[in-house]
């Protein structure tokens, strides 16, 4: 058990750093790409009524979310009891 409480917490803290990075590189090279996620943010801060959160603060919230699912798909994939 403690090994998949590891990995669980290896996945949040590595999808938090690399979104962080990631948000970091498509504001800089990919600004459509940022204008799309800012978008996508911008509907779900609305739809939660949670305009204390930043655009920034979602966006890298939705990506973390998105790679620890990745993450978690390829750990069940790879994993033998």
């Amino acid at each position: 058990m403690i090994k998949h409480g590891t990995s669980h917490s290896m996945a949040y803290l590595v999808s938090t750093v690399v979104a962080g990075l990631l948000i970091s590189v498509l504001r800089d090279f990919v600004p459509a790409a940022m204008e799309k996620l800012n978008g996508v943010s911008d509907k779900i801060i609305v739809s939660l009524h949670a305009s204390f959160i930043s655009h920034e603060n979602m966006n890298i919230l939705l990506l973390a979310i998105i790679l620890a699912f990745i993450w978690g798909a390829a750990f069940k994939h790879n994993h033998t009891d």
